[in-house]
């Protein structure tokens, strides 16, 4: 590869092209030795250091990546969602930045003050339980809190598997309102489902003021609704497929309403 097509090759992977690997790598190596073009990469990359590496140029491009769908980040910068879905560091400054919520379009004057989840919470249930997250779910908290196991429904004396146990804590500053998702696995395949709602100082929210729907988003139909307060006696078990969790807080005129999609998969025996 000349000089200039090695230019050309990068500068079209810089805008966001689809560049196979080999020739993009091909492109580094011819231009390597380019210390004047390879300052102007770096000034177009916003970096000043040595010649870039795969997370040099994700940090560069973290808030137009963060802004976009999983889908759009696949066909317009497939190689940096490749490098999303492999690198710790770089997943860890991606979630940083990222939306939690998008806003739905009101329906109607008055109506509910309507938000989903952007990511949505995607579980594989493996052999006895275990839990794994699917490449494109929203991680979730690194530990989950024996306090909030304590509260999950499950029997007496149950013993705590952490690799049976998945929690996220789903903020909306704007709101002040923290919603907590617990997801326990099961030996029988179809995981446990407990939610709560504090206010953001950990306050808990009346439970008669919060309304959980639980959809199945295959069947477009409900599963089971009513007050939180209904679901504090056991968590609801659902089986694997697609559905959506629905949480509306009434204390407020309009109320708010928060979208929770939530994939939940059978994953291999080997957990």
């Amino acid at each position: 590869m000349t000089s200039d097509d090695a230019k050309k090759t990068l500068a079209s992977y810089l805008v966001g092209r689809r560049v196979k690997d080999a020739e993009l790598r091909e492109a580094v190596d011819a231009v390597a030795s380019d210390a004047e073009y390879a300052e102007h990469v770096r000034r177009e990359l916003g970096l000043h250091d040595d010649w870039v590496t795969e997370c040099d140029v994700f940090r560069a491009r973290l808030d137009e990546l963060a802004e976009m769908s999983a889908s759009d980040q696949q066909q317009k910068l497939p190689d940096l969602a490749r490098h999303l879905r492999t690198c710790p560091a770089c997943q860890r400054m991606f979630w940083r930045v990222r939306s939690t919520w998008s806003e739905d379009a009101a329906t109607e004057p008055g109506s509910a003050v309507a938000r989903t989840l952007v990511d949505p919470v995607a579980v594989s249930v493996g052999s006895g339980g275990k839990l794994g997250l699917s490449a494109q779910s929203r991680p979730c908290e690194e530990q989950v809190p024996l306090a909030m196991a304590a509260r999950a429904g499950v029997p007496e004396g149950a013993p705590f598997e952490p690799e049976c146990w998945r929690e996220w804590t789903l903020a909306d500053p704007d709101a002040a309102i923290e919603i907590t998702l617990l997801v326990v696995g099961q030996p029988t395949g179809e995981p446990a489902i407990s939610c709560r709602v504090t206010t953001a100082d950990g306050s808990p929210v009346d439970p008669d003021q919060v309304r959980l729907t639980v959809r199945d988003a295959a069947a477009d139909e409900v599963f089971t609704a009513g007050p939180l307060s209904m679901f504090e006696g056991g968590p609801v078990v659902l089986a694997p497929g697609p559905w959506l969790l629905c949480v509306e807080w009434t204390a407020e005129e309009p109320p708010r309403r928060w979208t929770i999609p939530l994939e939940l998969e059978r994953g291999s025996d080997d957990g």
